[in-house]
């Protein structure tokens, strides 16, 4: 399996090469390109879209927009508790979260800091929903990176 944490048309082709000649799975964050997908009927590509994991309906135009699933949302639950008790033990560790005073009217000076000094390996706080979001997926790599079965019973 292959996850494609880029999802351009010149990764996912990188990625197909990359899967070899027995097939296999390529997953992306994105939605795919459709010409170089069905290049190889040996590898099944499909991508994540990650606000679904709330069984809610998406409602966004195009290919992003998807139906309400209420398994989605059983499924999120269950690799909650997962990840809570992997955090808890500490085989896995958020991305450090570095929060900032001063409100919308300072992100022109923390921008430019990251400018002048690199900062690097910290995240700025965001809205709480797409953080959930984005750190369910993150952990959901980190579990297949770790051989967890994360399939929906």
């Amino acid at each position: 399996m292959v996850f494609d944490c880029v999802t351009d048309t010149p990764t996912m082709r990188m990625c197909y090469e990359a899967i070899g000649l027995s097939g296999g799975k390529y997953f992306a964050i994105e939605a795919i390109d459709i010409v170089t997908k069905y290049t190889r009927t040996d590898v099944l590509a499909d991508w994540l879209m990650a606000p679904i994991i709330m069984g809610t309906c998406v409602e966004l135009a195009g290919t992003y927009g998807r139906p309400a699933i209420p398994e989605n949302r059983r499924f999120g639950g269950k690799r909650f508790l997962i990840l809570k008790k992997l955090l808890s033990e500490g085989v896995i560790n958020g991305h450090p979260l570095e929060i900032r005073e001063g409100g919308l009217a300072k992100i022109p000076d923390c921008i430019n800091n990251v400018r002048v000094r690199g900062v690097r390996g910290v995240r700025a706080k965001r809205q709480v929903v797409s953080l959930l979001a984005e750190y369910i997926v993150s952990c959901q790599v980190n579990m297949l990176a770790l051989d967890i079965d994360i399939q929906c019973d």
